[in-house]
């Protein structure tokens, strides 16, 4: 009997694990457009480029570990279907960290499945790979009768994690409820070919970056080597197409449904050269170079080998943003030079799935969404261009002032036969080092005469004001704060939220810097609208505490609002509100960064797992936002953390039983420590407090241009250090002030290039006056009718 179009979807709630990611924000959306009652994004990032666009479209969006069985409990209560995506370790560097992979992929489905045990939700779709059977041999045209490759052969632990964890689901068909015998879960498992489409940033952004810097020089395997990959819409038709045959209430179908126990390989069904297909038109359209060598896989294999034990060698700082991911690894080389290939066939006798978007439409697509992308971003200098140009600076210094030696003396003497003498060696690196100096001098003036933020100081008080567009979140008097960390839920939200008496905001990408911005405290003011700023332009400060996400579809200029790189801010209403008439849909708005006033302690929110440790920062003082963390704990060393989403900040080390310490360093440079706050009874999801940034800070600012910042010492004295590199700035800009910032207001003075500094800051030596603290480079100065608050 046929089964009716979106049966099983109008009117049901829908849970959707990993549901901020590519594939998982479509499925959202299209559940949504074909009458879903409700569905739920369950995501542990909160950061995400389509999170503002899901709430918007009316998805509920809730922060939950699939490691948590807790969270598992709360976010699948009263849903008749769940697809589970979430999965880690997929690519780069997230596929050298085997003990959480396993954590995610193996322990959080288990999770998903007993909970769904546990209330007796009837449908569970399981998100799978290739790799379940695929581990490096030659495949065409497999289907789902193939044996599971054998667990202790996998190459990777991604593999090996994802076929464990899709045969207990397929077990774990038929299993009747804890609470009602009658109802039994039915899963199956969806395995997809590698995914594209426009929005697709775990592979194209890294294959992409590569290609930008020149570093993509070669294609693994020749053009006779064919792989699957499916378009994002054809992989979400087949995740409901999945659900639909778990349906055990249809006529002619009870109690055995066509899906139960099943997995389908999913593709666009056009086996294609990955190099051919994908990468040389995307780079032509881009005006990268296509990589033309060739090179073996065996011989691939040995330089991914290379690339992993480089890479082992820094796991313990795999985290931190700075260690670049591995180039390539031995599964990757796999994936794209060995042919593997696999029929849709059963998908289609079975699911009815055929694939909607073709190949061809769906490369175009995703071509025009990275063309445009482009033409909004700034690309890098190639990678030959560095290093020709510091390779060079070496050279001529190594041959113009170091004695030469060893196997390094023939570039000695070939200088020499070039340029005659050493003098002439030591003219042309002057001369070289000064047109250096003098150009990258000349660009950083040049793009912050045209903005500004182009070169931002590490002043909190820009003392200037920036032009930007505003919003406010309709049918919401605050922002969720979910990507920053902060809670989404209104009744789980920390009292220091409400503290900000609703003045919040969530920022567009050009301002949210992946969460380095979360916390920070903006002053705006609506400008150049009569017919909705509010009479006598008055200002509101405002934290941002959210991501503003893009809308590519619409136009920036026509409810694309936040696309970049458009600076943009969505502010709660009581917020547009003390600034412009609520009856406006958007105005334009001056803004700065200014001080952040809080009241209480620092507070850090422990979190994570037993692989994994995660702690929450807010209710950070004056500065609002944190650059870097480091924890320590009674046995161990300061361990830097890296940032995993907005204020939430991370590292493997295992701290359990143990008291510990915390340094915040601010965006201003300032930094406090706060000793043994969480005792060693500590446990995930405690909060404690620790100490606050409150004494004033100083920028010393010429022109637009931040030369220096610093804090009070323990005197109440300012102390600059300044180097040569300000020297000259100031030079070039002589037009200085000092710009004194505290948590409850902000003043500055002005900064003669030679003489006194007038009240209320004062020239502790006033007979050096500037000129004099620049020579020695150090600038000290003291406040005179000025208080400190402390």
């Amino acid at each position: 009997m046929a089964v009716r179009e979106n049966e099983g979807i109008k009117g049901n709630r829908f849970v959707v694990t990993g549901g901020l990611g590519f594939v998982g924000s479509a499925l959202c959306l299209e559940l949504l457009k074909r009458g879903a009652a409700e569905v739920r994004s369950v995501d542990t990032r909160a950061y995400s480029p389509w999170y503002q666009h899901l709430q918007k479209n009316g998805v509920r969006c809730i922060r939950g570990d699939v490691t948590q069985k807790k969270d598992m409990e709360k976010a699948l209560q009263g849903v008749n279907c769940v697809f589970h995506l979430a999965s880690y370790g997929m690519s780069s560097k997230e596929m050298l960290q085997a003990g959480l992979i396993e954590e995610v992929n193996l322990n959080g489905t288990c999770n998903v499945l007993d909970v769904c045990h546990e209330i007796g939700i009837r449908r569970f779709v399981y998100v799978s790979t290739y790799n379940v059977v695929f581990g490096g041999k030659e495949i065409i045209n497999g289907n789902e009768s193939l044996p599971y490759y054998p667990i202790d052969e996998h190459i990777d632990p991604y593999g090996r994690s994802m076929s464990t964890a899709e045969q207990l689901v397929l077990k774990s068909n038929g299993r009747p409820s804890e609470k009602q015998s009658d109802v039994h879960l039915h899963t199956c498992a969806i395995r997809p070919a590698a995914i594209y489409g426009p929005g697709e940033e775990m592979y194209f952004a890294r294959i992409l970056s590569l290609g930008q810097i020149g570093l993509l020089f070669f294609r693994v395997g020749d053009a006779s080597v064919k792989t699957d990959w499916v378009y994002v819409d054809n992989l979400v038709q087949a995740l409901i197409l999945a659900s639909v045959g778990l349906l055990d209430d249809i006529s002619c179908r009870e109690g055995n449904p066509i899906a139960a126990g099943q997995a389908y390989f999913i593709s666009d069904g056009s086996p294609v050269n990955t190099f051919d297909f994908i990468i040389s038109p995307l780079f032509k359209s881009l005006d990268y170079s296509v990589p033309k060598l060739t090179i073996h896989v065996r011989h691939a294999l040995l330089l991914s080998q290379i690339f992993w034990f480089i890479s082992m060698l820094f796991y313990p700082l795999l985290n931190q943003p700075w260690v670049p991911g591995p180039l390539l690894l031995p599964a990757e080389v796999y994936k794209i030079g060995v042919t593997h290939y696999f029929s849709h066939l059963k998908a289609t006798e079975e699911l009815g799935y055929v694939p909607m978007v073709s190949p061809h439409e769906g490369l175009n697509r995703t071509i025009s969404y990275w063309k445009d992308r482009k033409q909004k971003e700034i690309d890098r200098p190639n990678i030959l261009f560095w290093i020709f140009c510091i390779g060079g600076m070496l050279a001529l210094f190594y041959t113009a002032f170091l004695t030469p030696c060893g196997p390094l003396k023939w570039l000695n003497s070939l200088s020499l036969f070039l340029f005659r003498s050493v003098s002439n060696l030591r003219l042309v690196f002057y001369i070289a080092a000064a047109l250096h100096i003098s150009e990258a001098i000349y660009i950083w003036l040049l793009a912050r005469r045209r903005d500004p933020a182009n070169a931002p100081g590490r002043s909190l008080n820009e003392n200037r004001w920036i032009l930007a567009t505003a919003t406010y979140t309709r049918g919401g008097s605050q922002a969720g704060g979910g990507a920053c960390g902060y809670s989404l839920e209104a009744e789980e939200r920390p009292e220091w939220m409400w503290e900000l008496g609703r003045k919040t905001a969530a920022v567009s990408g050009e301002l949210f810097r992946r969460g380095g911005v979360c916390g920070s405290c903006f002053e705006l003011r609506c400008v150049d609208h009569i017919l909705y700023c509010l009479p006598g332009s008055p200002s509101v400060v405002v934290t941002a505490v959210d991501f503003c996400a893009p809308n590519y579809g619409l136009s920036s200029d026509d409810g694309g609002w936040c696309n970049f790189p458009r600076r943009h801010f969505d502010l709660s209403l009581p917020a547009f509100a003390s600034i412009a008439r609520a009856a406006a849909d958007i105005v334009p708005v001056q803004y700065r960064r200014v001080g952040c006033e809080r009241s209480g302690k620092m507070r850090f929110t422990v979190r994570g797992s037993s692989y994994f440790y995660q702690v929450l920062i807010t209710n950070v003082g004056f500065d609002g936002e944190v650059a870097e963390v480091k924890v320590k704990g009674k046995s161990t060393g300061w361990i830097p953390m890296g940032r995993n989403w907005g204020q939430n900040w991370h590292c493997n080390a295992d701290l359990n039983g143990q008291p510990l310490s915390f340094e915040v360093t601010g965006s201003s440079g300032r930094r406090v420590t706060s000793y043994n706050i969480a005792p060693s009874t500590w446990r995930f999801g405690q909060t404690f407090e620790g100490k606050q940034f409150e004494d004033a800070l100083m920028a010393l600012q010429c022109g637009s241009s931040v030369i220096s910042t610093t804090s009070t010492n323990n005197n109440g004295v300012f102390d600059f250090s300044l180097n040569v590199l300000s020297s000259l700035f100031s030079t070039l800009l002589n037009d200085c002030k000092l710009i004194v910032n505290t948590p409850l207001s902000t003043c500055d003075a002005s900064l003669p290039s030679i003489g006194l500094l007038q009240s209320p800051l004062q020239l502790l030596s006033p007979a050096s006056g500037l000129l004099g603290a620049l020579l020695s480079g150090i600038l000290q100065l003291v406040p005179s009718g000025f208080s400190l608050i402390n």
